[in-house]
């Protein structure tokens, strides 16, 4: 797409202004040095790395800790060595407003006790209808109260050399008074000049030059979720923007459309399309024409789907997640489990008994469609395994995370949202990802230690974080391998609580693999319980009965009732050390 007339120059113009203040750094981000030692300053970016060095001069040594462009700060991983430059900088230069949030983080964690100077917050910028556009380097006034933020914060370290730092800062702040000028004369020749842009970054310069933002919503919101532009947001306001004046590309449309390159006389001599060009009205019986101007999006965490697709995928609300018919899985000569059939309802709890080595973990590889069946068939939300995976959540089996390894409680929910994607996030999806991620911490009770390294964690608390990573797509069904392994009871009763509350409120089908069936037995649905000779399907009364389970074993096996727990007790410890003995 092109830009509407007399629109172009003006962004043009915008970008030379917006390039030309990394112009203002007479040095890069490379420090120089005096034999009199240097002050130690940490810079988020780049952007304000180059502000301290110019500042600065040859008193400083300047550390960004991001100067790749195609880095995201909201989402950038610090590590130990960001972590010692911190703990020995004498300041520290953040963004702020949730920008580089892990610069306040490496900030706690090593105990610095340097200057920090918050741009954000210097700049005096608040939010607006509760959006705050944390980007102040578009703002020269914001730029401004920076570099003077920074010269005092140096002079704070080294009063002798205050009176360099003010008249470096004076220089910066005149070279910065020289861009407004530009700015003014942009806005004194197209102010009221409507322009496009690909995500509200650059809002600040724009409003200073005068400058009208008619990009078209549908555009924005398509770029900033990452996903296909939407027919007409390319157009929504013809003023704003205007289509190349080219032959337009040979799409097929629906109903008594003529399709492109093709005559609406020839359309009509064809009832069916009989070579590239052609296409029959689609106004029959059961096809539907779809006005583009309704596309709008239900976001359900990482997933998108459109209320159009939704409504033709619906399903009767009592239709299976799950179906297994005549299912049976076997490595090579050896016949794991064979002929189940069973249909999981949702929001069903199903609770996966049995010893080690009869297929549990097997079975959820399958519905996660990593392993197929030998025989039988499987339909997963309707459809074939490994098709609606944004659709499943999964919670591994516990464990153990090294100390020492940096990724926060925070990092794992927010791969669980949008780890599928490449490249870098739009704005307002970084915003909305921030968003949902404590959502989901808070819903598992985990805010409080959502930026602690995960293995300082206790068992407890990383099965938590694991729940509400695996919660992040907001699934269907919730597959949970032994995630009660290693916790003591408190724990167990904690996390059982999680996962019952979760599918009782969003109807979530659950398929918990477990060894103890006490923990889960107030909450459980059914039972599938597999064993050397067979298996079991039924509600836990039918189930964990003596008969059935002395059957499936193929030798006595007592299934005792105490209170309200169930204790099973088989005749021979060598037979039978994998069936779950329970605590009396």
């Amino acid at each position: 797409m092109r830009l509407a007339p007399r629109t172009t120059v003006p962004v043009l113009t915008g970008l030379i202004v917006l390039l030309s203040l990394g112009a203002c750094s007479s040095t890069g981000t490379t420090p120089s040095s005096t034999p009199g030692g240097t002050i130690a300053v940490v810079a988020s970016t780049n952007v304000w790395g180059d502000v301290a060095q110019s500042i600065g001069g040859n008193a400083v040594t300047v550390t960004s800790i991001i100067s790749d462009p195609n880095a995201d700060p909201h989402s950038y991983e610090a590590n130990a060595q960001t972590e010692l430059a911190i703990s020995k900088a004498a300041v520290v230069i953040e963004n702020g407003g949730g920008y580089d949030d892990f610069v306040g983080t490496m900030i706690a964690a090593s105990g610095t006790k340097a200057t920090v100077v918050d741009a954000v917050t210097v700049s005096g910028k608040t939010a607006v209808d509760g959006q705050l556009n944390e980007h102040v380097w578009y703002d020269f006034p914001s730029v401004d109260k920076v570099a003077t933020a920074i010269a005092k914060a140096l002079s704070t370290v080294d009063p002798s050399r205050a009176d360099t730092f003010s008249a470096n800062a004076a220089a910066f702040t005149e070279k910065v008074a020289g861009l407004q000028q530009q700015l003014d004369a942009v806005k004194a020749a197209h102010a009221g000049a409507g322009v496009a842009i690909t995500e509200p970054v650059p809002v600040y310069l724009l409003d200073a030059a005068g400058l009208v933002d008619k990009t078209p919503t549908g555009f924005s919101s398509a770029v900033e979720a990452q996903s296909d532009v939407p027919p007409r947001g390319h157009a929504a306001d013809p003023r704003a923007v205007q289509p190349a004046r080219r032959r337009r590309p040979g799409v097929q449309r629906a109903g008594r459309r003529a399709p492109d390159h093709c005559g609406a006389r020839r359309r009509h001599q064809r009832g069916d399309p009989g070579r590239p060009g052609d296409r029959d009205p689609a106004a029959g019986e059961g096809l539907r024409l779809v006005d583009v101007r309704e596309h709008r999006r239900s976001r359900i965490g990482a997933r998108e789907v459109t209320r159009e697709t939704t409504s033709s995928l619906a399903t009767d609300a009592e239709a299976p997640v799950l179906e297994l018919e005549a299912a049976g899985l076997a490595f090579g000569d050896r016949t794991v489990w064979s002929g189940i059939d069973l249909a999981v309802a949702p929001g069903e709890f199903l609770a996966v008994l049995g010893p080690n080595g009869s297929g549990k973990t097997s079975l959820l590889r399958v519905l996660l469609g990593l392993q197929q069946l030998s025989t039988g068939r499987l339909r997963v939300l309707g459809d074939t395994p490994g098709k609606r995976c944004c659709a499943i959540g999964y919670v591994p089996q516990q464990r153990l995370v090294d100390p020492i390894t940096p990724v926060r409680p925070r990092d794992l929910v927010r791969m669980g949202i949008d780890g599928h994607r490449w490249g870098l996030a739009g704005l307002r999806h970084r915003r909305e990802t921030r968003r949902r991620v404590d959502e989901l911490l808070d819903a598992v009770g985990a805010s409080e230690y959502a930026d602690v390294p995960v293995g300082l964690l206790s068992g407890g608390e990383q099965q938590r974080v694991r729940i509400a990573q695996a919660l992040a797509t907001d699934p269907a069904v919730l597959l949970c391998d032994e995630p009660l392994l290693s916790l003591d009871l408190g724990h167990q009763r904690q996390v059982v609580d999680l996962i019952d509350d979760r599918r009782r409120s969003h109807g979530t089908a659950v398929v918990f693999v477990t060894h103890e069936i006490n923990p889960v037995l107030p909450v459980v649905d059914r039972v599938l319980y597999v064993a050397p000779a067979g298996h079991a399907i039924g509600r836990p009364d039918d189930v964990l009965t003596s008969d059935t389970l002395t059957r499936l074993y193929g030798t006595p096996v007592d299934a005792l009732r105490v209170h309200d727990r169930i204790v099973i007790v088989g005749g021979s410890n060598e037979t039978h050390h994998h069936i779950e003995r329970l605590p009396r």
